[in-house]
C-alpha cells in the first residue's frame, strides 16, 4: 500500500509536462518572449485545436500587434532566419512564407519564433545572444489572419523532422507548466532556474 501511494505521489507531482522536460534535458524555467512588464494573450496553448496538432502540439501563439519587441525567452546561437516575407494567408499554402528566428540551446533544443515583422529582425546568423535580448518584432507573415508570435521548443531529427516540447514559463503569475487558451501572462526578468 505504501509502495502505491508513494508511485501515485510521483506520477501526480511529476506530470506529464515535467515528464518530458526533465527526461534528457535538465528541468528548467524559460522567459516569456516579450518585455518584461508587458502582457500578452494566448490565442492557442498546448494541443490548440487550429493548428497545434503534431508535431506542433506544444506551440504556443501570444496575441500581440505588428511590431511588438520580441525577447529571447533562453539564451542561445541563432542558427537560421528569414525576414524577407511579406505574405500572409489563412491556409496551410502560406506556411513555409513565415519569418522566423531559431536559436539553438546548450542542450541542443532549439527555440522557434514565428511570424515575425518583414525586415523585423534584428540578430545574424551565428549570433550569441542572451535570455531576454530583444530579437525582433512581431507581424503576421506565413500561415496566419492577425498579428502574433508563435513560440515553441523543438528538437530535431537529421536537420529534418521535429518534434516540439513542453517547457516551463516564469511569469509574473508563477510558474506555468501548461500555457491556456485566451488567457493573459506577465512577462518578468528573473533568473530562478533558468534553462541556460
Amino acid at each position: 500500500m505504501k509502495k502505491l501511494a508513494l508511485y501515485w505521489y510521483i506520477f501526480s507531482e511529476v506530470s506529464l509536462s515535467t515528464f518530458s522536460i526533465a527526461h534528457g534535458k535538465e528541468l528548467c524555467h524559460y522567459l516569456l518572449p516579450f518585455a518584461p512588464g508587458q502582457t500578452h494573450r494566448t490565442l492557442q496553448g498546448y494541443f490548440g485545436k487550429y493548428s497545434h496538432k503534431a508535431p506542433l502540439e506544444y506551440g504556443v501563439d501570444f496575441e500581440m500587434e505588428e511590431g511588438t519587441p520580441i525577447h529571447a525567452a533562453r539564451s542561445g546561437t541563432v542558427i537560421s532566419i528569414k525576414d524577407d516575407s511579406n505574405h500572409s494567408g489563412k491556409d496551410k499554402s502560406f506556411l513555409e512564407k513565415a519569418n522566423y528566428i531559431k536559436v539553438e540551446h546548450s542542450d541542443k533544443t532549439i527555440g522557434y519564433y514565428a511570424h515575425l515583422k518583414f525586415r523585423g529582425i534584428l540578430v545574424k546568423k551565428g549570433q550569441k545572444i542572451l535570455a531576454s535580448q530583444h530579437i525582433g518584432y512581431s507581424g503576421c507573415t506565413g500561415w496566419c489572419d492577425g498579428a502574433h508570435l508563435h513560440f515553441e521548443v523543438h528538437e530535431t531529427k537529421n536537420g529534418i523532422s521535429r518534434k516540439t516540447l513542453p517547457i516551463q514559463f516564469i511569469t509574473k503569475q508563477g510558474v506555468v507548466k501548461n500555457m491556456e487558451r485566451q488567457k493573459s501572462y506577465t512577462a518578468v526578468l528573473s533568473d530562478q532556474n533558468l534553462c541556460k
